[in-house]
């Protein structure tokens, strides 16, 4: 289990999770101390979760939110762009170069939206329909893969936190979007 002790003095601050902390300035700053940070944490889980899922769909060529896009777009036929970046959370001017991409490999489509011309609509193609249909069992395999380590209790756990996380900041920023 990592212990989150991100005060390295007996001096600092408690946070109501009983985590402590000390600011950059008043904590002598290891590599202990950054191994043990929550972002540091997450961004070294996110990279294990790319590589594996790399490892597992290699043969098709599809990355994460390349897939995330294929099953946004299958869900939701004729989505416009600016709704699909919502979707799976990624930003309008990444999701277009990420369609831009699917589009020339023939898995989805875009066309004049019907009410707003301006907007592109997107729909995926049979053959989109066809990977997705090929590469399905392997990223769920993936996944399960990522997860590895943890017990059933643990993984449910995991997952209801991570949610959890995720959960607060997008509220956090649609706040200070309607704050503005």
């Amino acid at each position: 289990m990592v212990e989150l002790n991100l005060n390295e003095s007996a001096e600092g601050c408690t946070s109501d999770t009983g985590l402590q902390y000390t600011a950059v300035g008043d904590a002598d700053l290891s590599t202990q101390r950054i191994l043990n940070m929550p972002g540091h944490l997450i961004r070294r889980l996110h990279q294990a979760s790319v590589s594996i899922f790399a490892r597992a769909t290699k043969n098709w060529g599809i990355t994460p939110v390349q897939y995330a896009t294929l099953v946004a777009a299958m869900s939701k036929p004729g989505v416009d762009q600016c709704n699909l970046a919502q979707t799976v959370a990624f930003d309008k001017a990444t999701i277009g170069d990420v369609i831009k991409r699917l589009e020339a490999r023939g898995l989805i489509n875009r066309s004049k939206g019907s009410r707003d011309r301006r907007a592109k609509q997107v729909f995926i193609t049979e053959p989109g329909r066809a990977l997705l249909s090929e590469v399905d069992a392997v990223i769920l395999e993936a996944q399960r893969d990522i997860l590895a380590p943890l017990s059933e209790d643990e993984r449910r756990v995991f997952l209801s936190l991570l949610g959890k996380l995720v959960l607060n900041e997008d509220e956090e920023q649609m706040r200070a979007l309607r704050d503005k």
